[in-house]
């Protein structure tokens, strides 16, 4: 699926809008909290930078799928992930 980009820089449309709304928050409201908005802005900007990462790779075998999926899977303690 091709994600829609601003088209005046290269932008994904989710990213622009969050980028726009948080701007906007703090031009009205310049004591506001916007730790939504910045929580949502990192996911979107790991979403496509994940997503071209993704879609330049070339075809991966099951171990390899396992294993990043392992890596973007949420760790058991809190975060931190654990080396064996």
């Amino acid at each position: 699926m091709s994600e829609i980009l601003n088209s005046k820089r290269n932008v994904p449309a989710e990213v622009g809008r969050l980028r726009a709304k948080k701007a906007a928050t703090k031009r009205n409201y310049p004591d506001a909290d916007t730790t939504d908005i910045d929580r949502a802005l990192k996911t979107a900007n790991a979403e496509s930078y994940i997503r071209k990462i993704v879609d330049s790779a070339p075809e991966l075998t099951a171990s390899q799928l396992a294993k990043l999926a392992d890596l973007l899977r949420p760790s058991m303690n809190g975060g931190a992930r654990d080396e064996a």
